[in-house]
């Protein structure tokens, strides 16, 4: 999100979406003077009107009043305002005391054709971006193969995957349906350049199953699918469709079982008429809508359709240029960049939790599928997510289960891995700076707290001693990361913001 300087500014862009609270104001100083920052002042209810002003007063100049909601707005030397806070909080008729906030439209791209782009705002991927634009999880994209083209599908953006049709690596795109379905799950965005993905950057595993011809067999997309899941990927996305076969179904459940998210495009038949992998129970299956949330002519529907998403969104071909691209082909890999979305902001969600937060927010349609699902909504989706309790810590009980440590009495003797002693560390920094902390830590479990005072939203990481991030969390202002260390170490305890000024108080626990 930008930050836009000034004393009560007000910011929008070209397009006009919701509101959120971005980084505070602060005046432009002339040549001399202090800058000086606004804070805004709550009081309790029955506090008098001139109590109101007088205590104001007393710290700083009225800028505005509010009374029906018992508000002042004061402006304060920035130098003073930490103490300035403290001494109005210190008021018992005082309730809060809060920096005042530049508002921003919501998150728009600068990507040159995104404003054609009614995909991402239909399903409200910009809000969605305000609290996190991707990191790199890995979406196996199951297709043509994938043709990276700079800047917006570079080859840094994909990782190895691999030609089932060939047995090789070559996993390059000779027909251009992977590197459509690519881009619209994983485009770079808001780079100046060409147009937006869903998640900007997640990474794309390309597996080549398809051939030139854009048609291949059941059991090479099984092979496919079963190859994505013993090589890294997060998210499982299928723009194809046909019949299906058991070695089809038992890929699929191999991939469920190894908590990977499988989403496959629903096909383009006009028909009710069940196509694999889409129909198996445990695939998130998408149709396609128009603009006006509408089914279009050509998606199939039945109640074994799980979700809807647009069925037009621009993409790259093989020569990087913005094409439209069209279909349920185009719906799948929309809802995988979503998927995307939440597993960076919660990488311990379950299955059963990525696909709860899909279906429960989804927008009413009128395209006939599942009972209580709709199409995509990817803010109200990552929101749920970033509610939702965290699953890293306790499913990573790979240690504890497995009775091996224990009974080995080398690892009871040494106590000094196990029981440890429950410290608690905090810390006062500036926004500005962040948090980059390294203490040496036992095995076990983590907590990192981060609260602060004028930030919009921040970013927790728990770093391994070999720069590995083991555990991330986004949020606003107050984020908890919870986490199990898997061995003793050194580990960096990061916090990332926008550019912000302001108090940012953090306090870690853990083992020592």
């Amino acid at each position: 999100m930008r930050h836009g300087r000034g004393l009560g500014r007000l910011v929008v862009g070209a397009l006009v979406g919701a509101l959120v609270l971005a980084a505070v104001p602060f005046s432009d100083p002339a040549d001399g003077q202090e800058p000086m920052v606004r804070l805004v002042v709550s009081f309790r209810p029955s506090t008098a009107k001139a109590t109101q002003d007088d205590a104001s007063e007393d710290e700083g100049r009225v800028v505005q009043r509010v009374d029906q909601i018992r508000m002042r707005t004061i402006e304060v030397p920035e130098r003073a305002a930490k103490l300035i806070r403290k001494r109005l909080l210190g008021r018992d008729d005082v309730a809060l005391v809060e920096p005042d906030a530049v508002v921003t439209a919501t998150k728009v791209p600068n990507d040159p054709s995104y404003p054609s782009q009614w995909a991402p705002p239909k399903v409200k991927l910009p809000a969605a971006w305000d609290m996190t634009t991707g990191s790199p999880i890995v979406i196996a994209i199951i297709d043509t193969g994938v043709t990276a083209t700079s800047p917006d599908l570079p080859s840094s953006k994909l990782v190895p995957g691999r030609n089932i049709i060939s047995s090789s690596s070559n996993t390059s795109d000779d027909n251009g349906h992977g590197t459509m379905s690519s881009s619209v799950a994983a485009m770079v965005g808001d780079n100046g350049s060409r147009a937006a993905g869903a998640c900007w950057a997640c990474r794309i595993m390309p597996v080549k199953v398809l051939s030139s011809s854009g048609s291949g067999s059941a059991s090479n997309v099984a092979a496919g699918i079963t190859w994505a899941a013993d090589h890294g990927a997060d998210v499982i996305s299928l723009s194809l469709s046909g019949g299906g076969i058991t070695a089809m179904k038992n890929a699929v459940d191999y991939a469920e079982s190894k908590g990977i998210p499988v989403v496959a495009s629903a096909g383009n038949d006009s028909s009710s008429s069940q196509v694999y992998p889409a129909a198996y129970s445990p695939v998130i299956s998408v149709g396609a809508t128009d603009q006006n949330d509408r089914p279009t002519s050509y998606s199939n529907r039945g109640s074994w359709v799980r979700l809807a998403a647009p069925g037009t969104s621009l993409a790259l071909n093989r020569s990087g240029q913005v094409v439209s691209f069209s279909g349920t082909s185009a719906s799948a890999p929309l809802v995988a960049g979503t998927i995307g979305l939440l597993l960076s902001l919660q990488p311990g969600l379950s299955n059963a939790q990525v696909r709860s937060a899909l279906y429960t927010t989804a927008d009413p349609t009128t395209l006939q599928m599942a009972a209580g699902s709709g199409r995509l909504d990817a803010q109200g989706a990552v929101q749920l997510a970033q509610g939702a309790p965290t699953t890293t810590a306790a499913p990573t009980t790979t240690a504890a289960p497995t009775t091996t440590a224990a009974p080995t009495t080398t690892a009871a003797t040494t106590t000094t891995t196990s029981p440890g002693i429950t410290t608690t560390v905090t810390g006062d920094e500036d926004a500005d700076d962040g948090v980059n902390r390294s203490l040496a830590a036992k095995a076990g479990p983590t907590t990192f707290r981060s609260r602060c005072s004028r930030c919009s939203s921040q970013r927790l990481d728990i770093v391994n001693p070999n720069g590995t991030v083991l555990a991330t969390k986004s949020g606003g202002a107050d984020v908890t990361l919870t986490a199990t260390l898997p061995a003793n170490g050194t580990y960096r305890y990061r916090v990332t913001t926008p550019s912000t000024r302001g108090d940012l108080d953090y306090t870690i626990t853990y083992r020592r």
